[in-house]
């Protein structure tokens, strides 16, 4: 009987508001993919031929080389469908801001896509990494200089 009544007093604190906030507009939700996690948000290329996405190292080395396999699917009430693979999973990403791509940070890789489609409103663009298709600096870059206060 004491166990029914501690439980019952304890419940209303499991289900305070505060604990089950919205993201807020805007901001990063990452993916987690082993190795590295992907920003959700991504940018898509003027002429649709390449897709940026912010990727944070999960690991503990430096990234040098990034595979991956980008989709692009159709989002509808029933769900997604439609997944088609859009890039050459056989090319690198190309690292474009942020590098060296240290533990712990978050850069962007532009993936080349292999053809160009024309826009759908309920398109949307995943990507998947293998973590056999991240590979790593042979030699760690030199610590970045202090930051100036």
């Amino acid at each position: 009987m004491k166990t029914v009544i501690i439980l019952t007093a304890l419940f209303p604190l499991t289900s305070l508001p505060a604990l089950a906030q919205p993201p807020k507009p805007g901001a990063e939700e990452f993916v987690p993919q082993g190795l590295v996690a992907y920003d959700t948000n991504y940018l898509l290329g003027e002429g649709r031929d390449f897709i940026v996405f912010k990727i944070r190292n999960d690991g503990t080395r430096t990234i040098s080389h990034l595979f991956g396999w980008v989709y692009r699917y159709n989002e509808s009430p029933q769900g997604a469908t439609d997944f088609l693979l859009m890039n050459n999973p056989h090319q690198s990403a190309f690292l474009i801001k942020g590098g060296p791509h240290r533990s712990g940070k978050v850069a962007q890789w532009r993936f080349s896509l292999n053809s160009i489609i024309p826009p759908n409103a309920n398109e949307r663009f995943i990507l998947r990494v293998s973590p056999k298709s991240v590979f790593f600096a042979h030699h760690e870059p030199a610590p970045a200089p202090p930051e100036d206060r």
